[in-house]
């Protein structure tokens, strides 16, 4: 058997744009307490130049880079403070577990096989009641946001909210990153088409359906944003005891932001010609991104 699914390095601050897009100026926005970034003194708005010698490009591209630097090694993080330019020895530390009320966190690993052919392996978030299993269990999908599904360090984030409550309840629930977030493997799901997308739900059907920890025939799931639209797709081809939907649509996703728009542009008082003539600019973005 190969070795685990490794865990992401933590490093404890975020980093906002300042600036043109072309040039952006990464400053230093949070710091988390007793983290890492906080033992090596970094402070709040110094400009972040670089991290183990290579420039910062982006905000996805630091946290890419971050949680694959080698946890326990000292990496340098060059920064900008005033008129100098500091290094800082930092010593990233694993990804905690998120907290719990009741019952605990269980990392688990789904195989994908994309379709060009290579497998990879997706982190999956179990929590699981006290209670012996097997347990009803939620698989919860995601929404339309490039980010891992684990907040173990934003407790007041809803989704920690609503599996912490489950979870409580007696109720097991399954979060998978999508590839290249969090712990996943594979490419940075950015790049990836909506085949891909579907390919990645069918893998973990698959794994959380034959899971041990779910009673059969208690096997719910749900779908918020872009992941309640999957949701139909994915139920139809494998019955489950119930699903749910928050915050979406059963038109197509580029239709159902199209209508989303035009009621945001109606509650600011757009009407007529304006309001016609901003959709049709909207809807031709669209058409380019989406269709």
């Amino acid at each position: 058997m190969g070795d685990a699914l490794p865990r992401r390095s933590y490093l404890g601050f975020e980093v906002t744009a300042e600036g043109p897009d072309e040039a952006p100026r990464w400053r230093v926005s949070e710091i988390d307490a007793d983290s890492p970034a906080a033992r090596a003194d970094l402070r709040l708005g110094d400009e972040v130049l670089s991290l183990d010698g290579t420039p910062l490009q982006s905000l996805a591209d630091l946290r890419r880079r971050a949680a694959r630097l080698p946890a326990e090694r000292s990496a340098v993080l060059v920064v900008r403070r005033g008129e100098l330019e500091v290094s800082l020895s930092l010593v990233p530390a694993p990804m905690p577990l998120e907290p719990l009320r009741s019952g605990r966190v269980v990392l688990d690993e789904v195989p994908w096989r994309l379709p060009e052919g290579e497998t990879v392996r997706l982190r999956a978030v179990w929590t699981l009641p006290d209670a012996p299993g097997p347990h009803p269990a939620v698989w919860i999908l995601p929404s339309a946001a490039w980010i891992s599904q684990e907040t173990p360090l934003d407790t007041w984030d809803p989704t920690y909210q609503l599996i912490d409550r489950l979870t409580a309840a007696g109720i097991a629930t399954l979060r998978v990153d999508r590839s290249g977030l969090g712990d996943s493997e594979g490419p940075p799901c950015t790049e990836l088409d909506f085949e891909h997308e579907l390919s990645m739900w069918r893998a973990t059907r698959a794994a959380f359906l034959s899971s041990a920890h779910v009673r059969p025939g208690a096997h719910f799931l749900y779908g918020r944003s872009l992941g309640g639209v999957l949701v139909p797709l994915i139920a139809a081809e494998q019955p489950f005891a119930g699903v749910v939907v928050w915050g979406t649509t059963s038109e197509r996703w580029h239709e159902g932001s199209l209508a989303s728009t035009a009621y945001q542009y109606e509650l600011r008082g757009a009407t007529g010609a304006e309001l016609a003539r901003a959709l049709a600019e909207i809807e031709e973005l669209q058409r380019l991104v989406y269709v």
